[in-house]
């Protein structure tokens, strides 16, 4: 039987995360759920609340861990990965809504047949493009049907297999997107066999109305552009461009990104530019620029109007 992993960073969430832990623990007992292991890693949290979970979940299946120093986000989610022994580990975001059946559902999955990821389908744009049980075995196939923010980027919504693990260093490098694991997940579809499954329907929902993180996310969204740097196929490079480009305006990120107009000035002026040059060049950077630009101008009108789209 193979084993898994549910690896839960948090910071700073305590309501939010003892609601996910519930949901975990109730469907690990009412469906007797084998071989699954539950890892929460508080951040140095400043709510004291966190110190007492110890005694609050006592199932020998959860384990708590804690940070003496905040290492930040990115670092959080990598420390996941070298959690010891596992065949497959979902990175849970402690805010995000599950479905009641989400892990007896992978919990099954990963046993039937192997696969270097697991796609849970969910309230995300570009996921209505897939459906239960569709199979992707190429990096050309999975750059045509998954997008960065909102597919490999939601963390929540992929199940990645131990493979995954020999880039763990590489993850480290690109710590500063705050979607290190989407360089482990580049890298894996450079293997001679690369493997995806859809599974489940809308199991994941990013939960609206937090912005804890907005401080950091509008510079981390442009930097994800470097991830162009290590894919290594001239066509999988340009559809990753056109779907971050496409992705970026409607993507359930987005009314994060653009929380104030000195966020969008700081992403686009202090980072954008640099990192424009470096991927497109300048004879185009300037282009693609005022693209991401107009995408961002765009987001901050519609936001009041439209309110948060997924």
């Amino acid at each position: 039987m193979k084993s898994l992993l549910v690896y839960i960073p948090s910071f700073n969430r305590y309501e939010f995360l003892i609601r996910q832990i519930s949901t975990l623990i109730t469907s690990i007992e009412n469906n007797k759920l084998q071989n699954v292991r539950i890892i929460v890693r508080d951040n140095a949290s400043t709510d004291h609340r966190y110190l007492s979970l110890n005694n609050e979940f006592t199932r020998p299946y959860i384990k708590f861990r804690r940070n003496k120093l905040n290492v930040g986000i990115a670092a959080n989610i990598i420390k996941g990965f070298e959690e010891g022994s596992w065949d497959y580990i979902w990175i849970l975001s402690d805010d995000d809504n599950i479905s009641d059946s989400a892990l007896s559902i992978i919990r099954h999955e990963v046993n039937k047949k192997e696969y270097d990821l697991f796609f849970l389908n969910c309230e995300v744009k570009g996921s209505e493009s897939l459906k239960d049980g569709d199979e992707i075995f190429s990096s050309m196939e999975y750059f045509e049907k998954f997008s960065m923010l909102s597919m490999m980027g939601f963390i929540s919504a992929n199940v990645y297999s131990s493979k995954i693990k020999q880039h763990i260093e590489l993850m480290y490098l690109y710590a500063f997107t705050l979607f290190p694991q989407v360089a482990g997940v580049i890298k894996m579809t450079q293997q001679e066999h690369f493997s995806v499954k859809c599974i489940g329907d809308r199991m994941v929902k990013w939960t609206p109305g937090n912005r804890s993180y907005s401080h950091i996310v509008d510079r981390a969204y442009v930097n994800a552009l470097c991830f162009t740097e290590i894919i290594n196929c001239r066509i999988c490079k340009k559809k990753y461009k056109e779907k971050y480009l496409k992705d970026f305006g409607v993507s359930h990120y987005i009314s994060v990104a653009t929380k104030s107009k000195d966020n969008v000035k700081k992403a686009i002026f202090q980072v954008g530019p640099l990192t424009v040059a470096i991927l497109w060049g300048k004879s185009i950077g300037r282009r693609v620029l005022k693209q991401l630009y107009a995408t961002y101008r765009n987001a901050l009108q519609g936001l009041g109007r439209q309110g948060r789209q997924g």
